[in-house]
C-alpha cells in the first residue's frame, strides 16, 4: 500500500498534532518542496496566512467528530513561495497510534484563476453595458426573453423595466414577425455578428 500511495498521482498527506508526518511524491511536487522537506513541519505554515484560522477550525472540527471532512479549497505557499490554490479531501485514520488526518489534495490554481478573470469579465461587462448611452437589450437564445436591458434602451423606448425583462422579442414588437428572428439567428450563426441591422423598437 506505501508504493501505491507514494507514487498517486494525487497529493498525499498525514497530519498528526498540527505536523506533516507524511508527504508523497505528488505532494512534494504540488508544494514545490523537494529541497525543503515539510515532513514534521508545522502544516499550517503551508496554508496561506489569510485562510489558516479557516484550515485550523476545519481540523479542530474533524478530529472531534463535527466535521466529514467534505472538500474544501483554500490557498497554500510553496516552499519556493508560489501561491497556489488546493482543493483538498480528508479523512480521519489512526497513524502509530494516535488519530490522524489522511489528507488528498489537488492543484485547483488554473481553475480558480479562470473563474476569478471570468467574475471579473462579467463585472466590466456590466459596468459597460450599465454606463453606455446606448440602448442595449440581453436576450435569450433560444426564445428570445429578455434577461436585462439598460437605461439608455428604457429611456429611448419610453417604457418600464418591468414592461421589458421577461418578455420576448415578438411580444415587445423588435421583430416583423417570427420568421425575420428565426432569419437573423441563422444569419448570426453563420456570420458570428450583424451590423447596421434595422429593428421595428416597441416605442411610446
Amino acid at each position: 500500500h506505501r508504493n501505491v500511495v507514494e507514487n498517486a498521482l494525487e497529493a498525499i498527506l498525514v497530519l498528526q498534532e498540527g505536523q506533516v508526518r507524511y508527504i508523497n511524491a505528488a505532494g512534494k511536487r504540488l508544494l514545490e518542496c523537494d529541497a525543503c522537506p515539510v515532513e514534521a513541519k508545522p502544516f499550517i505554515e503551508i496554508v496561506h496566512p489569510l485562510d489558516q484560522a479557516m484550515v485550523v477550525e476545519r481540523h479542530r472540527r474533524m478530529l472531534a467528530g463535527r466535521d466529514p471532512g467534505k472538500a474544501f479549497s483554500y490557498r497554500v505557499m510553496s516552499c519556493k513561495g508560489k501561491m497556489k490554490w488546493v482543493e483538498t479531501n480528508a479523512v480521519i485514520i489512526p497513524w502509530e497510534g494516535k488519530p490522524a488526518i489522511l489528507k488528498f489534495m489537488s492543484d485547483v490554481t488554473e481553475r480558480i484563476e479562470s473563474l476569478e478573470k471570468m467574475v471579473r469579465s462579467e463585472e466590466k461587462f456590466s459596468k459597460a453595458f450599465k454606463a453606455t448611452s446606448v440602448g442595449l437589450v440581453l436576450t435569450r437564445w433560444s426564445d428570445g426573453k429578455l434577461l436585462e436591458c439598460n437605461d439608455s434602451y428604457l429611456r429611448m423606448s419610453g417604457i418600464h423595466r418591468d414592461e421589458v425583462v421577461g418578455h420576448s422579442t415578438l411580444e415587445l414588437g423588435l421583430w416583423q414577425g417570427i420568421t425575420e428572428r428565426q432569419e437573423v439567428m441563422e444569419r448570426l450563426l453563420v456570420e458570428g455578428h450583424i451590423e447596421e441591422y434595422t429593428l421595428r423598437p416597441r416605442m411610446k
